[in-house]
């Protein structure tokens, strides 16, 4: 099992640059300055769209309540009160669901009360 903050950090530097807000700021945010205050004007329609899209598809009770597994590039996402019941033979399981190349991103992972996993 791996948490990855780099690989978190690349996806959403991804998002985040190709949004205006960020191209608005770009110059001064790699000449080294830090805490660039945003404008309301450094928003254009198209971010709006990103983000109105992502709050529909991400609720915020959604990400509160969910914990992530990274394995081998694929996202499983679980309810936290799920992670204490994970096995190593759950970790095999995804990781052999992982490798198969199957999946995509995101996996939602649910485990019934006998400890098997529901995949979504």
């Amino acid at each position: 099992m791996i948490h990855s903050n780099e690989r978190k950090q690349c996806l959403s530097g991804e998002l985040t640059h190709s949004m205006n807000l960020w191209k608005t700021k770009e110059k001064r945010i790699l000449g080294g300055e830090y805490q660039v205050d945003l404008e309301e004007s450094d928003f254009n329609e198209d971010d709006v769209k990103i983000i109105s899209a992502l709050d529909k598809m991400y609720p915020i009770e959604l990400i509160e309540n969910s914990s992530v597994v990274e394995i081998d590039s694929h996202y499983f996402v679980f309810h936290k009160s799920d992670m204490p019941k994970l096995t190593e033979q759950n970790f095999d399981t995804l990781s052999n669901l992982a490798e198969s190349g199957q999946l995509v991103n995101p996996v939602y992972v649910e485990i019934d009360e006998g400890g098997t996993l529901i995949i979504d």
